[in-house]
């Protein structure tokens, strides 16, 4: 395998390798059963996006509700990757609720 590495102003990083059991499509419980820990850790720091990870969750539930399978998680992973790509762009984040 080809080591994987993020250019960074300090330099290359090399990336650990993607294990094949973690690279799994998550349920739609296995994704949402940790979510309200990570939002409490996250909001500790940021009180003040709790309204829009709230919304956030309840729009991807929603789409596992009126989808089915695992089409919610694929746009979480979307999702992500762009806001991530924007933040490192352009140094701005995104609001990840529902207008």
């Amino acid at each position: 395998m080809t080591p994987r590495e993020l250019l960074t102003i300090f330099g290359p990083v090399e990336l650990r390798q993607v294990l094949p059991t973690q690279s799994k499509e998550l349920t739609t419980t296995e994704f949402a059963y940790p979510f309200p820990p990570y939002r409490d850790v996250f909001c500790s720091a940021l009180p003040d996006r709790r309204p829009e990870l709230d919304n956030y969750l309840t729009l991807i539930l929603n789409l596992a509700l009126r989808f089915g399978n695992n089409g919610f998680y694929s746009y979480h992973v979307l999702f992500s990757s762009e806001v991530a790509g924007h933040v490192q762009q352009y140094n701005l984040g995104a609001y990840w609720g529902t207008p």
